[in-house]
């Protein structure tokens, strides 16, 4: 019995020392398995906020797109008007140096109708009688003897102005 009361404790812790180091795996190996989820779940919001980035990446760049086209649009707007503009000025500027000539030009012929009017001798008054007016004939019409004169409201001979 002595033996046994020996035996039987040493058998036990025998028996129980692998039993301690299967423990002492097992324990281990429910530790990796929860690091493995707990890396597992890490991964998976990882990639949802990999999924958030890219759609909100694409909704930039498409912005981007918009307002790139936008801005080109824009100053191409701005180029075809400026071109407008200038051709519009150019056409001004054409007819107004048309109209700068013009004027010149008229300006130079009513100097030679001035200094035409002014070479000429006045008209005398020498043997002329005083114009015998017809009560039948409309106004502004005059006979002298057998010359009929009809006076229009046309343009009028230029006089001399002082300036």
């Amino acid at each position: 019995m002595r033996l046994s009361r020996f035996v039987l404790p040493a058998a036990l812790s025998l028996l129980m020392v692998p039993h301690a180091a299967s423990a002492a795996a097992n324990k281990e190996h429910l530790q990796l398995m929860a690091e493995i989820r707990m890396l597992q779940e890490q991964q998976q919001q990882l990639q949802g906020l990999l999924g958030a980035l890219q759609d909100t990446l694409k909704v930039v760049t498409t912005k981007l797109d918009d307002s790139a086209a936008a801005t080109r649009k824009g100053l191409a707007d701005q180029t075809l008007a400026t071109t407008n503009i200038g051709d519009n000025v150019r056409v001004l500027r054409e007819k107004t140096d048309e109209t700068n000539v013009r004027i010149s030009t008229m300006a130079q012929e009513l100097d030679a109708l001035r200094q035409t009017i002014a070479s000429q001798p006045a008209p005398s008054s020498v043997g002329l009688t005083p114009p015998m007016t017809d009560p039948n004939l409309p106004p502004g019409t005059a006979t002298s003897g057998c010359r009929t004169t009809t006076r229009t409201n046309g343009p009028r001979p230029a006089t001399r102005s002082s300036r």
